[in-house]
């Protein structure tokens, strides 16, 4: 048997083995609604905090950035997640959010714990 042939039948092999995935969850091929939700919320809320202060952004304008950081987070929680990137993106937007509260350094021991987990489900679903 030639190395191609081998590698061959180790390839076939493979895509025969069940997805090693949570039950009801399934791997993305392309970032779902919710990542791109949760990415966009995330690059949102990070070129508010660097930019509104330093530019002087008046009432109108921070309203409006803010609002569509809050339909895109609102848009991310209200979708259930089908993949694991989504359960990923969730976690990566819940765990910006507490750090932009606040919440990060002067929570109790419940929000440092939930900060925690909220890390390994982010390692977790890499």
């Amino acid at each position: 048997m030639s190395a191609l042939t081998s590698r061959r039948a180790l390839i076939g092999g493979l895509a025969t083995l069940p997805a090693l995935t949570a039950p009801g969850i399934a791997l993305a091929a392309v970032p779902s609604d919710i990542v791109r939700q949760c990415n966009f919320a995330i690059q949102q809320g990070a070129w508010i905090n660097a930019t509104a202060g330093v530019e002087h952004w008046p009432e109108e304008k921070m309203s409006l950035e803010n609002g569509r950081y809050w339909e895109a987070f609102e848009a991310a929680y209200e979708q259930p997640s089908a993949t694991l990137a989504d359960v990923q993106a969730k976690a990566r937007l819940a765990l910006r959010e507490l750090g932009d509260m606040g919440k990060l350094e002067n929570g109790g021991p419940a929000v440092l714990l939930a900060a925690d987990v909220l890390r390994e489900v982010i390692a977790l679903c890499a």
